[in-house]
């Protein structure tokens, strides 16, 4: 389950809008207005399901160590390192995709004749900015999270486990067959 919310989260951020401003053909105060309240409201939905999926992750890792699930501990540990990759190639990418929006909105500005509406267009295209700002913000808080509540004390449940399995060759086996059974059995040969 855990895993399944990392992967539908990075689902949800990977599809985050990312306009194209130079190529608008509407009235650009307009556009600017509509990407700017369409921004506000997905960056809404974005901190609502955070908190979810904090606490469903938090609820999901609790569950593993209650039950002593080794092999799901450490799907759960993979599956955070790799959201945790996957999201901060995402944030480069924003973060070299935001200064080039500067720019076009600044050129966009530039054609725009009316000194009110050239004004209204900057405000609210700095306002859709802010918003994937912040969107980078919640996914890099996310991942912080992860790094700081989540993987130390999914660690230290794995290292008990270690430990405890350290004097016992049959545990041992066991792990190993449940976790790589096409290789146990090949040595086994």
């Amino acid at each position: 389950m855990a895993v399944a919310l990392l992967k539908e989260r990075e689902k949800r951020f990977g599809a985050f809008p990312r306009p194209d401003w130079p190529s608008l053909d509407s009235d650009p105060a307009d556009a600017a207005d509509i990407f700017a309240r369409g921004f506000a409201k997905f960056v809404l939905k974005l901190r609502s399901a955070d908190a979810f999926e904090r606490a469903a992750l938090r609820d999901a890792v609790d569950a593993l160590i209650a039950d002593n699930d080794r092999v799901g501990l450490i799907e759960v540990r993979v599956g955070c390192i790799e959201y945790g990759v996957r999201a901060y190639e995402n944030i480069l990418q924003m973060r070299q995709i935001i200064p080039a929006m500067q720019q076009a909105i600044e050129e966009r500005a530039l054609r725009i004749a009316e000194p009110k509406k050239r004004k209204f267009f900057r405000k609210r295209s700095q306002e859709s900015i802010r918003s994937q700002e912040d969107m980078m913000a919640i996914d890099e808080a996310f991942i912080a999270f992860l790094q700081n509540e989540l993987q130390p004390r999914i660690d230290a449940k794995i290292r008990e486990q270690s430990k405890a399995m350290a004097d016992d060759d049959n545990s041992i086996r066991g792990d190993l067959n449940r976790r790589f059974p096409k290789i146990t059995a090949h040595l086994a040969k």
